[in-house]
């Protein structure tokens, strides 16, 4: 959460990989960022990469949530966050819309995502951002600082320019 209180995602990783990878890429971006809340969802298979993370890393101030109807809710699910997007309360990295037909980064994956709820294929990008964005709510997600500024700087300087979306843009 930037000071003024906007949403900037500092990283999207979106991968399939086994399930040492998913416990690695975890504890390697808590490293990186250094988060006050790192949230997985803990439905089914995720449980096992809590467990895995508390018993190997029991430092990683780690939260499981459970998602059921309330994803659905129109004051705290993902409708709330469709209508986040809509008031400017997020800020992506992007490099100007759209990538082009067919990319498949992150970020235009969680762009389709989004335009196509609820009716698409999948929502796990979208997803992941509504439990960030949960996370960020309850005033204990990641307090931005200087030094995040700088490292974000750097990171959207050698790959992408900063754009701000709206699902009205589209």
């Amino acid at each position: 959460m930037t000071p003024q209180k906007r949403r900037l995602p500092v990283e999207i990783i979106r991968f399939k990989g086994r399930f040492s990878e998913v416990v690695a890429r975890i504890v390697e971006a808590y490293r990186r960022w250094k988060p006050r809340k790192v949230t997985v969802e803990n439905n089914g298979f995720q449980e096992a990469v809590l467990d895995l993370i508390r018993r190997d890393e029991p430092k990683i101030p780690l939260v499981g949530h459970c998602t059921g109807a309330e994803k659905a809710d129109e004051q705290l699910g993902l409708p709330a966050l469709a209508a986040a997007f809509d008031r400017g309360e997020w800020i992506l990295p992007a490099g100007g819309i759209p990538h082009g037909g067919g990319c498949d980064c992150a970020y235009c994956v969680w762009v389709r995502e989004m335009l196509l709820y609820p009716g698409g294929e999948h929502s796990d990008t979208i997803m992941a951002a509504w439990l960030a964005a949960m996370a960020a709510q309850d005033g204990r997600g990641h307090t931005w600082t200087a030094a995040h500024t700088q490292a974000f700087g750097e990171m959207v300087n050698a790959l992408w320019a900063p754009s701000e979306f709206s699902m009205r843009n589209y």
